[in-house]
């Protein structure tokens, strides 16, 4: 059987086309290195794999029907492109069955197209041409992307001596103590006057029990970014994120897939004699990575991890997905891969530390809960229930958030039991503001996306000693201040967020 190479060279073209669709400049600049890399050994893995498969096809064609087809491949590579349409075709109807009828009308899609390419060579010819065509243009579109990335897009790296934060501190006055940090931060958690005015909760009644669980809640806080990516992203730079042609220089966690620049917060801990765990909330972030010269630890496999990230990324729209999901190893420490277990981190990680024999010290533990942001999968009482559409869905939200509230009061309750002398601090990384409900101005609902509910469980010399941190940067910095007996200047107290392609500060 001789190679038809043309059929094989048309079947890589339309193998192309969703991969070079997918690194658009949007998708490129919320990919790591790491990411790339791990989606370009996956699609070398998977062109092996479907060109095996096509070649043993087209060889029993050839050997029992004496047909030298050998159009297996492109046909094979027309079905690894339909499937990009799956999770947008499926997110139309939420029902089982009919993602199960998007699956078998692909399926038939496929087969008629192997069907008449079969017993029709002008058929074959003319779809060859149209393939042929139509990369093209995916081709044009990828380079004319990958052109403005690399003119608009500056690499910045991190100045760790910088104006507004130094490492240059006399480590020789630091607090030898070695209690543990619990930073907890929740996915679009907004703040409790915020939940107050749209009556999801009565603010006097909540504020009273937290205080008999000894949280203190700090009134009038907010992010100061309105995106988790950046908001994020600034406590762990320890500072404000410098902006530049349109675009913040570091987002979160892309920033902590690379070995080629410290990140301020864990090099600090690091330094200050601490271990930085960090438990990841994979399923939506992609998850720990153990980075060499980073100093974190990672609670999950690496190849969980890699995984997850590829289920996050290029295949996020496929069957794939689900598919990968099918060789996730079995995870003894920490989360599995659902939504529902990763919304809830607050009760996944107080089984692991049940679970562990021995409470270690000397250990800052960030910790990333999913909810109350969407996917809204339970009711005020943390029962599952699946709520329709997007984040935009108010009871969603509302049994969201109620059911967040009751967990933190659990897990308060839980920590000063199991670690009575730590620091606990639980606080939202940005909020939301449902237009349809909301009597504010257009112009306030920028500083209501980033009205942040925020706590913390502290000992008491702290709040006399240092000013009440109201912002995302200003609380971390309390908590080394704290911990540490250090003291690291607050930041303004300003947000930020885009309008019109400008970047607007706004004090609060």
């Amino acid at each position: 059987m001789k190679l038809i190479l043309k059929n094989y060279f048309i079947g890589f073209l339309i193998f192309l086309i969703p991969i070079l669709s997918y690194f658009n400049i949007k998708n490129i600049n919320q990919l790591a290195l790491y990411d790339i890399q791990l989606i370009f050994i996956s699609i070398i893995i998977l062109i092996i794999v479907l060109l095996f498969m096509a070649l043993i096809i087209d060889f029993i064609l050839y050997y029992y029907f004496n047909k030298n087809y050998q159009f297996t491949f492109p046909i094979f590579s027309l079905g690894f492109y339909l499937s990009f349409f799956f999770e947008p075709l499926s997110s139309l109807n939420q029902s089982e069955y009919f993602n199960y009828f998007i699956l078998i009308t692909m399926f038939i899609i496929v087969l008629s197209f192997f069907y008449f390419t079969l017993i029709s060579n002008k058929f074959l010819r003319l779809f060859r041409y149209f393939c042929f065509i139509y990369s093209i243009y995916f081709i044009i579109f990828f380079l004319i992307n990958i052109y403005f990335y690399f003119t608009q897009q500056n690499i910045y790296k991190i100045n760790i001596n910088n104006s507004n934060f130094n490492y240059d501190i006399s480590y020789s006055d630091v607090n030898t103590n070695k209690n543990n940090i619990y930073y907890v931060i929740l996915d679009n958690m907004m703040s409790l006057d915020l939940a107050h005015s749209y009556n999801f909760i009565d603010k006097k009644s909540v504020l009273k029990e937290l205080e008999d669980n000894q949280i203190f809640y700090i009134d009038n806080s907010h992010s100061n970014y309105s995106q988790s990516i950046y908001s994020l992203a600034s406590i762990f730079n320890l500072n404000f994120l410098e902006y530049k042609n349109n675009n913040f220089n570091k987002s979160f966690p892309n920033m902590m897939y690379q070995s080629e620049y410290s990140i301020p917060l864990t090099h600090l801990i690091n330094k200050l004699g601490y271990n930085f765990i960090w438990v990841d909330n994979s399923i939506f972030d992609g998850g720990c990575l153990n980075i060499k010269n980073q100093p974190w630890k990672c609670l999950n496999s690496s190849s969980y991890r890699n995984v997850i990230r590829l289920q996050q990324t290029l295949f996020i729209n496929t069957p794939m997905k689900a598919i990968l999901g099918k060789f996730l190893p079995e995870q003894k420490l920490l989360y599995d891969n659902s939504i529902d277990n990763n919304q809830r981190a607050l009760k996944n990680f107080t089984k692991y530390l049940l679970s562990i024999k021995k409470k270690e010290n000397s250990n800052f533990i960030f910790i990333k809960q999913g909810s109350p942001h969407f996917p809204y999968r339970t009711n005020n009482l943390c029962e599952k229930k699946i709520f329709s559409g997007d984040k935009t869905n108010i009871l969603g939200y509302q049994n969201s958030y109620l059911c967040v509230l009751s967990e933190i009061k659990e897990f308060v309750k839980f920590i000063k039991e199991f670690d009575p002398n730590s620091i606990l601090v639980i606080q939202g990384d940005h909020s939301i503001t449902f237009e349809e409900k909301s009597k504010i101005t257009s112009e306030n609902i920028y500083a209501n996306n980033t009205s942040i509910f925020n706590s913390i469980v502290a000992p008491k010399d702290c709040f006399n000693k240092f000013e009440m941190p109201r912002s995302s940067i200003n609380m971390i910095r309390f908590v080394i201040n704290c911990n540490f007996n250090l003291n690291l200047n607050y930041t303004e107290n300003i947000f930020y967020y885009k309008k019109n392609e400008k970047l607007i500060s706004q004090k609060f």
